[in-house]
């Protein structure tokens, strides 16, 4: 939940809330968090300061969390292992599928594997 300058309450009005439902929140997951000075997690994005690489200022945003980086990352390098002897096409097909969503941040990523991918192949 988003608030301006008010979370103590925003946060005391939805346990209440809940608890008429029957229902609690995580003290585990749920913190109060000044997005405009530290960034959190939720759902697998970062939110909160950022910096432009195109132009260095900072701006409030989102990114994928390190989490889900890593996650990706692993499941790239395990497609591309070579011990897969599935023909290109399938293996490409596959990838693809993988990385539906994240192409724009993993990139540069999923290249250099490629490439490292078919170059062992070639020889």
């Amino acid at each position: 939940m988003l608030s301006r300058g008010k979370a103590a309450e925003a946060l005391e009005w939805a346990r209440g809330v809940l608890e008429r439902l029957g229902l609690t929140l995580s003290e585990q997951k749920t913190s109060i968090r000044d997005a405009r000075q530290e960034r959190f997690d939720f759902l697998g994005y970062s939110f909160g300061p950022h910096f432009s690489k195109r132009t260095g200022w900072e701006y409030l945003g989102y990114s994928p969390s390190k989490k889900r980086v890593k996650r990706i990352r692993e499941k790239v390098a395990e497609h591309l292992k070579p011990s897969n002897v599935a023909p290109w096409e399938e293996v490409r097909d596959r990838l693809n599928q993988k990385l539906k969503g994240w192409k724009a941040y993993f990139d540069e990523h999923v290249e250099e594997r490629v490439r490292n991918f078919l170059r062992r192949r070639h020889y």
